[in-house]
């Protein structure tokens, strides 16, 4: 196809020729109209097929695909996820299976989202019956309000948005507004009478899993390399790329050879082999984004080694406050069918299940204070304390809210999920090997190792004010070596992919 350019040439050599053609008598005029009519059919053919080819090649990028490996891959991790979490050796099954989480949070949703606390109800409900208990309404035996708001429940059992569960709750929630409370607690209840059945069913897992994998480090080994996998496939994904450019995720100008080379010298001591360069800067990358999520979680690990170095002052353990619960609840179930239904009553069982409450707050401050002391010693680094905050949903998110006081559930939550992922990637230098109790002056450890790969890093650039700017920075210069990295698509393209998208949706506008 000839270029725009030359093209364009021709259009104005063609006015030229026209412009000098003589109009004065009606020969001249015939011979004018003709030629700009032969001109006009042949700038009309050729610019239909200049919208073909145009569109043609539009097509060509629409036809990208993105890989369905990485669905698949992001599918197989979450799987392995929830097999890791099952090894896991600091927490218990009430940890492991998810009961921890889920009945947590039907107690802070449920003022919000009935169909979200019915939801987690009838997950527990499941997980029961993973382990081989099949609930029914006579488990549940803290108050005749939960068995009846229950009764209710199994016959309503899959439909969140039943009417029928909705109005049964609101009338019972008049007479006892804490009776999402009391089911809370008369799960927990339900765990700890049934607890062997639990351990017996994650040792079964936790076999399975062996036999699969051989142990707890080889499947870790393996969810890092499925990580590495998927990041490798999305980063070298041309729908993908093409589709962060049009949404201006990525921005065309900063993939410019100039813009590029400027950014180099904004990190770089001196240029020198090209390839060993940019493996440093992706290394960096890599321990950018690890000291970050370090910046980030870092005030768990304070509060881990505060949990370590607490000094009881009595020695109530995890075995006496259990013993503590089960007389309070022995006192609730035997009130609970003794008394007649009434106002004192009602008042009675508010007193209790409150001191129930305190006592399983109690409880996991404890148990998570025991896991301390026997999973943290003074040899300790500091992913031994990152690792045990991850396995205590309920205790890391309290430190999490109390780190963020005004943050709301959704994002406390989604502050803990990042957390393992963080943990579990096998690139983490720092906090697989600096030590939990020393002091490190980090940003100079950092700064002095790339020094040694000709990367100018200044501490400055480290700090948690500025290194948001550096891994930015970074960040467009490893998405450049990635681009490299493709084969047929390359900056040009991705600018006639960016200038057709604009053209065909001026030509929609235009209709």
């Amino acid at each position: 196809m000839e270029n725009l350019k030359k093209i364009q040439r021709k259009i104005d050599l063609e006015k030229e020729i026209l412009s000098a053609i003589p109009k004065k008598t009606k020969n001249d005029r015939e011979e004018y109209v003709s030629r700009i009519q032969s001109a006009r059919k042949t700038y009309e053919q050729l610019a239909e097929r200049i919208n073909q080819i145009l569109t043609s090649r539009h097509q060509y990028y629409c036809n990208f695909k993105e890989n369905p490996d990485i669905a698949e891959t992001q599918k197989q991790i979450n799987e392995l996820m929830k097999k890791l979490i099952l090894f896991n050796q600091h927490n218990s099954p009430y940890e492991k299976t998810g009961l921890d989480r889920l009945i947590y949070d039907i107690g802070k949703y449920y003022k919000s989202n009935f169909e979200k606390v019915t939801q987690d109800i009838e997950e527990v409900v499941e997980i029961f019956k993973q382990v081989g208990i099949e609930l029914t309404k006579e488990d549940f035996v803290y108050s005749d309000y939960v068995k009846e708001y229950m009764i209710a429940f199994f016959e309503e059992k899959g439909n969140p948005h039943s009417k029928v569960l909705k109005q049964t709750f609101e009338k019972i929630y008049w007479q006892q507004p804490d009776i999402i409370k009391y089911i809370q607690y008369n799960f927990r209840y339900l765990y700890y009478q049934n607890e062997t059945k639990f351990y017996d069913y994650v040792k079964l897992e936790q076999e399975k899993h062996i036999a699969e994998f051989g142990n707890e480090k080889e499947a870790i080994k393996t969810y890092s390399n499925m990580k590495d996998k998927l990041v490798n496939l999305i980063n070298l994904d041309k729908c993908l790329i093409l589709n962060k450019f049009a949404t201006a995720e990525y921005k065309i100008e900063d993939y410019e050879e100039k813009k590029l080379k400027e950014l180099y010298k904004q990190i770089t001591v001196f240029s020198g082999d090209k390839k060993l360069l940019d493996n440093a800067i992706i290394n960096l990358n890599d321990t950018l984004k690890e000291y970050k999520n370090y910046i980030d979680y870092r005030f768990l690990v304070d509060n881990v080694i505060e949990f370590y170095r607490h000094d009881e002052k009595t020695k109530v353990d995890s075995k006496a406050k259990l013993k503590e619960i089960t007389n309070a609840e022995n006192i609730l179930i035997g009130k609970k069918a003794k008394l007649s239904i009434s106002f004192g009553k009602k008042k009675q069982l508010n007193v209790d299940i409150n001191k129930i409450q305190d006592l399983y707050t109690e409880l996991d401050e404890i148990i998570f204070r025991e896991k301390s002391k026997h999973f943290i010693n003074e040899k300790s680094k500091i992913i031994n304390a990152f690792n045990l905050a991850a396995a205590y949903y309920i205790t890391t998110i309290k430190l999490i809210k109390k780190q963020y006081p005004d943050i709301n559930q959704d994002k406390a939550n989604e502050i803990y999920d990042g957390l393992r992922p963080f943990l579990l990637a096998q690139k983490n230098t720092i906090i697989n090997n600096l030590d939990l109790f020393n002091e490190y002056d980090i940003p100079m450890i950092i700064s002095d190792k790339y020094s040694l790969d000709n990367l100018d890093i200044d501490q400055e650039m480290l700090t948690s004010e500025k290194i948001d700017e550096l891994i930015k920075t970074i960040r467009k210069i490893t998405i450049a070596i990635n681009l490299n990295k493709i084969e047929d698509l390359d900056i040009s393209d991705i600018n006639e992919f960016l200038e057709l998208e604009k053209r065909i949706k001026l030509k929609a506008q235009k209709g």
